[in-house]
């Protein structure tokens, strides 16, 4: 049965499953508007993004805020997850680089040292993907941090 859509106290909401016969997933919600057109589009939207993941892999449809929604479930440190989680949004993993997280780095902290856009930024975005690598919904990824200057302490006379 495909998704359906009703109208129940001016709202619309969807009703059905989706997928093939084996591995049929049923859906519910609401899809908070009193336009049926944008609600019909949305359950369209709804059912491309699960036939997509499906065929083509859960890589193809995670988002970085769904990752970190997974990495925060699991009980992991969030500290400095809500800033770069508001500057990717939903930005899809497999999109994201190397190069792209070092400038979301210079991006979100440009004053901060290496070692600061190591804790701040490089090391959290890491985490959240390679912990959703380890659930197989992505490829795991490393990033080549920044230089920490060490400072050597001078003695006292």
């Amino acid at each position: 049965m495909p998704l359906k859509l009703y109208r129940r106290k001016g709202i619309y909401h969807y009703r059905g499953t989706v997928g093939p016969n084996g591995k049929r997933r049923r859906l519910r919600g609401s899809c908070k508007t009193s336009n049926q057109d944008i609600a019909a589009r949305q359950i369209a939207e709804l059912e491309a993004s699960y036939w997509k993941g499906h065929f083509d892999g859960p890589a193809a449809i995670l988002t970085f805020a769904h990752a970190c929604e997974l990495y925060r479930a699991s009980g992991k440190a969030d500290r400095f997850l809500d800033a770069i989680e508001k500057y990717l949004g939903n930005t899809l993993v497999k999109d994201l680089s190397e190069g792209s997280i070092q400038i979301m780095a210079k991006k979100l902290y440009p004053d901060y040292s290496g070692a600061s856009l190591n804790r701040a930024v490089i090391v959290p975005t890491q985490a959240v993907i390679n912990h959703a690598a380890k659930a197989r919904l992505c490829s795991p990824m490393t990033v080549t941090q920044w230089v920490r200057s060490r400072n050597s302490p001078s003695p006292v006379t």
